[in-house]
Parts: structure tokens; sequence; C-alpha cells
């Protein structure tokens, strides 16, 4: 019998262990449970929601931007996330991958303190987040003026909601859905 398949089987294994270790100590408990926000926003109306949850790193947060309607379908939206200019310094953003024919964009313009989103599909979305990005606040959160409306949001027909129906945030909520911020 040659030694060598041992070894080589030695080395897999020597080779796998980091991985291993790496899969058994991390975090297996949620970090962000998915919380049904809809029960906060009447019938018939769409509403933009901010959620607060811990950032990729030490000293960052990331903002999850959820658009959460109440209405028989909502087919587009577009909207802005605005806070005071020099609060934050942005590290990234990111939109969900949606189902097939769903579109999600974001344009950040963090030097004026914007944040311009939109979305569209041909259906109805998938998911309620709209987008979600990462900062590093310069300082406290709650001087940041953090805020997000919707300037649009239209149904599978094309038909804008009555704007009447349609909200901006109401402050920063935690991954719970309460407000910590308002």
């Amino acid at each position: 019998m040659s030694t060598v398949a041992p070894r080589r089987l030695l080395r897999r294994t020597i080779g796998t262990l980091p991985l291993l270790a790496v899969l058994a100590c991390r975090d297996t408990s949620p970090t962000e449970a998915t919380v049904d926000l809809s029960p906060l926003v009447p019938q018939g109306e769409a509403q933009v929601m901010l959620q607060q949850i811990p950032g990729p790193t030490e000293g960052t947060l990331t903002y999850v931007v959820r658009v959460v309607a109440r209405l028989d379908s909502m087919a587009s939206y577009q909207g802005d996330v605005t806070f005071a200019p020099g609060a934050f310094e942005l590290l990234s953003t990111r939109t969900p991958t949606g189902a097939d024919g769903e579109m999600f964009l974001v344009n950040a313009e963090p030097a004026q303190g914007r944040l311009r989103f939109s979305a569209f599909t041909f259906d109805r979305f998938s998911t309620d987040e709209a987008f979600r990005f990462s900062v590093r606040p310069t300082g406290p959160v709650d001087a940041a003026h953090l805020a997000a409306s919707l300037a649009v949001v239209g149904d599978v027909s094309g038909t804008a909601v009555a704007p009447g129906r349609v909200r901006s945030s109401d402050g920063i909520r935690d991954i719970k859905g309460r407000l910590i911020i308002h």
C-alpha cells in the first residue's frame, strides 16, 4: 500500500479545516429577521420606511430602505433618502436581487446628502426592500436628520397612486420594526 494516498487525504483534510472552523464559529442567529411592517401602513396606502441594522464593520451602520404597500398592486415607485451633508461617509449601496422583470435603481449623491431610488416591475414586487446603504457616521445619528420620502407610486396599469395615499418615513426603525429615532 502506498503512503501517497493517505498523505493526499491528510492534506485535503487539513486544507478544509479553516473553512470548517469558520463555519462552526459563525453566528447562526439571524442578524436580520424579516419583520412584516405592513400592519404599520393603513390599508390602501404606501409608505417608505428606514430600518437601521449593524454595519459590515465596527463603527458602521446599514440602513434598509423599504417601500411597504397595502395597495391592490404597486408596480413602480420613486423617492429620496435625505440626510445632512457630511453626516455620513457613504460606504456602499446595494439593491436587492428581485424576481424576473424587477428593476431596482439607486443614484447616490452623498455630497448633497441625497440618495435617489426607483424601482419598477410588470406585476408586483417580490420584496419590499428598495435598497440598502452602509455608512460611517461622522457624528450622532439623530443629528443626521435621516429621512425618506416617495415622490410617486404607480400601479400595474401605470396610474399614479393619489399623493394623499403615499407616506414618507416616520423615523428610523430597528430590525424588529420599533421606532428608535423619530
